[in-house]
């Protein structure tokens, strides 16, 4: 079986494109953004004002440059997206469009996954690369692909636990559709797996092809959503797909002017049946909230956010009674002053459900050319996983 894969599809786009590249269709925009920052750390009570990137790993010296632009580039149906960070050359979302054929990275035509929040979104697979016929409300595509859990690949993680299959050849179809108050959809998804990923084959090392291109679970789905009255909606929805997991799912919603409900029932075949309830309620600049979970948790909390003058302000809420251990709250307030046209000021104060707090306060200049001179102090026990600081720091700083 051929492989269907993103590497091939922008081959074929860029050769579609190449000889048409001086033609007088051809339009491209630029778009730009640009950050640059040095600052210098005061006074440090814990030495840790210098910390290090959970992401990168690489320690804060003090200064960061970023340079960004993007291209979009169309000609005819043909649309790309070229973006360029820091000397990192990316290309995005490059595809053809004409009439009802498309294809390259345009996504897949399943829709009913999740379909209702807490539903499954770990049973359809991920079109990497497609070729789609469109006609109406139908949706037809061939596509590739590798599908992760919860749709993120980490290729830095050696073991790539979150691995689900890789597909070479798939099928695709789906249906959407509306009848008076009631709108419904209905997919589905052949596919063959085009490498081995066994409970025992989980480093790259051991992913070896599949020559057999043998056949996965197909996925399907069906959704349906009526208005039941100008207030009140329903909807209900069944999936089925990777590793034979099915997910069903049924939820109401009701909206009135200052208030919202919602109601669901959700059946994972890999989890017990779990009943959501919860709402929304606002009056003027207040919005409080309550969600509960059947044999869970039971979050309750509200908001407030107002101004006066040149004074804006905020506020939370929020207290989590669990079905196991310790209830928690959580709450914090923040204030924002116009001192003039070029300085502010700010400040603020908050406490996790941890328990651990952050207090920071700051002044700002503008200059005329828009470039932003700060001192901020900051004591943070580790609020949010932050890492402790407490630590005055001048900053100068310019973005566009």
């Amino acid at each position: 079986m051929k492989a269907i894969t993103t590497g091939f599809a922008i081959t074929a786009l860029a050769a579609a494109i190449s000889g048409q590249a001086m033609a007088a269709d051809t339009e491209h925009s630029w778009t730009f953004e640009g950050e640059i920052e040095v600052s210098s750390v005061l006074v440090d009570t814990i030495g840790d004002a210098v910390a290090v990137d959970s992401a990168t790993g690489e320690r804060n010296t003090g200064s960061a440059e970023e340079l960004m632009g993007t291209i979009t580039v169309t000609n005819g149906g043909f649309e790309g997206t070229i973006t360029l960070e820091n000397g990192a050359i990316a290309t995005d979302a490059v595809s053809y469009t004409e009439g009802a054929i498309s294809f390259g990275d345009i996504g897949s035509v399943v829709t009913t996954e999740g379909y209702i929040a807490n539903m499954s979104d770990d049973l359809a697979y991920t079109a990497d690369s497609a070729f789609r016929f469109t006609q109406d409300g139908m949706k037809v595509q061939a596509f590739g692909g590798a599908t992760y859990a919860g749709d993120v690949s980490d290729f830095a993680d050696a073991d790539f636990a979150g691995e689900l299959a890789y597909v070479d050849f798939g099928m695709g179809a789906s249906y959407a559709g509306e009848a008076d108050s009631m709108s419904y959809v209905v997919d589905f998804q052949y596919a063959e797996q085009g490498m081995d990923i066994g409970a025992d084959n989980q480093t790259v090392g051991d992913n070896t092809p599949d020559v057999d291109d043998t056949a996965l679970d197909m996925y399907y789905g069906v959704g349906v959503t009526s208005a039941v009255s100008d207030e009140l909606s329903a909807s209900v929805a069944y999936t089925s797909g990777i590793n034979a997991l099915t997910s069903y799912g049924v939820r109401a919603d009701y909206t009135a002017d200052s208030m919202t409900a919602y109601g669901s029932y959700i059946n994972d075949s890999a989890d017990a049946n779990t009943i959501y309830v919860g709402g929304t309620f606002v009056s003027g600049a207040v919005t409080a909230y309550a969600d509960y979970v059947l044999d869970g948790d039971i979050t309750v909390g509200a908001t407030y956010a107002g101004e006066a003058d040149a004074v804006s302000y905020n506020a939370m809420f929020e207290y989590v009674m669990p079905s196991v251990g310790t209830s928690t709250m959580a709450y914090g307030v923040d204030a924002a002053y116009a001192v003039s046209d070029m300085m502010s000021a700010t400040a603020e104060y908050r406490m996790d459900h941890a328990e651990l707090t952050r207090m920071a306060a700051g002044v700002a200049y503008t200059t005329e050319g828009g470039a932003v001179m700060a001192v901020d102090y900051v004591a943070d026990q580790g609020w949010d996983g932050e890492a402790a600081v407490d630590a005055v720091t001048a900053s100068a700083s310019y973005s566009f």
